[in-house]
């Protein structure tokens, strides 16, 4: 008696489950399982949703070297037009007249992320292919860092590049700067280009160094400017990029900057341009122009005297 209470219930739910059953369930079987060519659309149609899927996974996968910099996507664009404007115009006005500069060559240094890199070489295609100019059909953009990860990344850009900004950017190489200038890498992985591949002595158009002078010891500044001296060709350009103090002091956000950079490392900090200049010149680099830029920055223009 005791047992037979409960199971009245539990019977009455399951035949009223059959009934459902046999009425609803069953034909709506029937009906999707003959009804071919109205099912195989669908089936298609999961399957090409899944094929794009997994394929967008594989590439996400492929480019996880792939780094992001938002200082560097916000300040690309400024930073573009200053070069274009001031220093690739003027070399690509005068490859017509000199055949000498058929190669143009760019030495970018401390070239982090990539998303510099990759953009720079993406506009140069874009200026020289609008352009008139018939000379220049080779340019070679190379770009540089002392870290692996970086290295990676700018790899990671280089792989996702069209066939004609890969003409232009140069797989990245491993340099490291010193006071005597370029520091010879050690090879610990062969898969590093390394600085055998740097440009010949006199060779290069451009030097490019943007945010590095503040966070790295002043040794490096003077690496930088060896460097330059060494690599360019005579009449050719430098341009470095970042915060300033100009006659020892700056504004509050860079001086608050200057701060936080020698509490992280002493050997850091906001450098008075001054002194930049002055490292410059001592090397034959003759300051051309100064350029304010958003967010407190400068870009300082030199030349190699001829």
């Amino acid at each position: 008696m005791l047992f037979s209470l409960p199971l009245r219930p539990f019977l009455l739910v399951l035949l009223s489950f059959g009934l459902f059953f046999l009425s609803v369930l069953l034909p709506s079987y029937f009906s999707l399982r003959f009804s071919v060519s109205a099912f195989r659309p669908i089936c298609r149609r999961q399957h090409h949703t899944s094929i794009i899927r997994t394929s967008s996974l594989l590439r996400m996968m492929s480019n996880t070297n792939k780094r992001y910099s938002p200082s560097a996507d916000r300040n690309k664009g400024p930073i573009w037009n200053v070069l274009e404007q001031n220093i690739f115009s003027s070399i690509l006005a005068s490859v017509e007249e000199e055949k000498e500069k058929d190669t143009l060559r760019v030495l970018e240094i401390a070239a982090g992320a990539g998303v510099h890199s990759y953009h720079f070489s993406s506009e140069l295609l874009s200026l020289t292919s609008s352009s008139n100019t018939k000379n220049t059909k080779n340019i070679q953009w190379y770009a540089t860092d002392p870290e692996e990860s970086s290295i990676r990344s700018i790899e990671a850009y280089r792989d996702d590049s069209t066939a004609a900004v890969k003409n232009i950017l140069q797989p990245p190489l491993c340099l490291t700067l010193g006071s005597e200038g370029i520091l010879q890498q050690q090879e610990e992985d062969n898969n590093i280009m390394t600085t055998d591949l740097i440009p010949d002595s006199s060779s290069v158009d451009v030097v490019i160094c943007i945010n590095m002078i503040h966070i790295s010891p002043w040794e490096a500044t003077v690496g930088l400017m060896k460097t330059a001296r060494k690599l360019l060709k005579p009449g050719g350009y430098m341009y470095c990029y970042g915060p300033y103090k100009e006659n020892g002091t700056a504004v509050d956000s860079n001086l608050s900057f200057d701060m936080s950079l020698k509490s992280r490392d002493p050997s850091w900090g906001v450098r008075n341009l001054e002194d930049v200049v002055k490292l410059a010149q001592e090397q034959g680099l003759n300051l051309v122009k100064r350029i304010e830029m958003p967010a407190n920055n400068l870009s300082v223009i030199y030349q190699l005297q001829v």
